[in-house]
């Protein structure tokens, strides 16, 4: 009852999802149908041998193993109907936004660890006090064993509670001296994956991401701002120069209207002046392909008014010794 109602909640308010997740949900009603196909003959022999009388011969060892599998088949198949109840509610209040697996990962341990301590002291009445006893000693090894393990899962539980990123974010993580720039891919139980501007995959261990510095270009209130340096000779119309640099970079895909880009004249020397062209740019993963198209235009403007680039000018004084 409870796969039927969640299909029919799929079918009515997600119809419009993306191929992706219209894959994964459809996998996982897969998962549940090859569960239940398993479950049905089993509880048709379970109910064979519940017919049986007390006294025939191994009637009670074949129902009590037919009565534990079942139990198990049955809490594994109620797990992953939950699962994909998460994945349906996860994707009605998101939208729009990508979901990190790992959220999702989490909810179905504690669900299925709550569910199996509760069927193991309902249903097999088995005292739960020894066996938190004894677990809490493994966890002890356990956890002394994997600590850079389970230092990673637990950093990634904690940056899903925190949110610096979503999948589909630009960021950019500096730890130390490395700096490392990209679009989240994935946030998996170990690590973060970023797609980086040449589409490759970079995989951080989540316990760097979370003690590193973050700098999020996507969920920002201001478009991300971007800049070039030209020095230029003295001898050109400055007032002139900055309205021409203004209007040609204007027309260039990728640049916000507003903001306007602006046109600075930030220093000056013996026969150069040093200026700098800001603009506000939309997408932080185009900026190379938007700074490529920036400069080119930049350049054939400068040409076009018959602005100088600045050359280096050395002056040598030779001074002859007499002899």
């Amino acid at each position: 009852m409870t796969l039927m109602v969640a299909w029919l909640v799929y079918r009515t308010f997600l119809k419009r999802v993306s191929i992706e997740r219209h894959k994964t949900l459809q996998r996982q009603f897969r998962s549940c149908l090859t569960f239940t196909f398993v479950t049905l003959p089993l509880l048709g022999a379970f109910q064979i041998f519940y017919a049986l009388p007390e006294n025939t011969p191994g009637a009670i060892p074949i129902f009590s193993a037919f009565g534990l599998v079942i139990l198990t088949i049955s809490c594994i198949w109620i797990v992953k109907v939950m699962r994909v109840s998460v994945f349906i509610g996860s994707f009605i209040t998101h939208l729009q936004v990508p979901v990190p697996l790992l959220l999702i990962n989490v909810i179905t341990i504690v669900f299925g660890m709550s569910f199996a301590l509760m069927v193991a002291s309902e249903v097999l009445e088995i005292s739960l006090a020894p066996l938190l006893a004894t677990s809490a000693i493994v966890s002890i090894v356990v956890g002394l064993a994997l600590q850079d393990t389970l230092g990673n899962i637990l950093s990634g539980i904690a940056l899903q509670f925190d949110k610096p990123y979503r999948i589909g974010d630009w960021i950019e993580i500096i730890n130390g001296s490395q700096k490392t720039s990209g679009q989240v891919f994935e946030i998996t139980w170990r690590a973060t994956v970023l797609l980086s501007f040449t589409d490759e995959l970079i995989t951080l261990p989540n316990r760097i991401v979370a003690q590193a510095q973050i700098s999020n270009f996507t969920q920002r209130p201001h478009p991300v701002l971007r800049g070039h340096h030209f020095k230029l000779q003295a001898d050109a119309d400055f007032s002139k120069l900055s309205k021409a640099m203004v209007d040609c970079i204007s027309l260039v895909p990728g640049i916000h209207r507003y903001p306007e880009p602006m046109f600075l004249v930030l220093e000056n020397g013996d026969s150069w002046v040093s200026c700098k062209l800001i603009y506000y740019i939309v997408d932080f993963g185009k900026q190379f392909l938007v700074g490529d198209e920036v400069l080119r235009v930049c350049y054939s403007k400068l040409n076009e008014l018959g602005v100088r680039l600045a050359v280096p000018k050395y002056q040598i004084d030779v001074e002859h010794w007499p002899s």
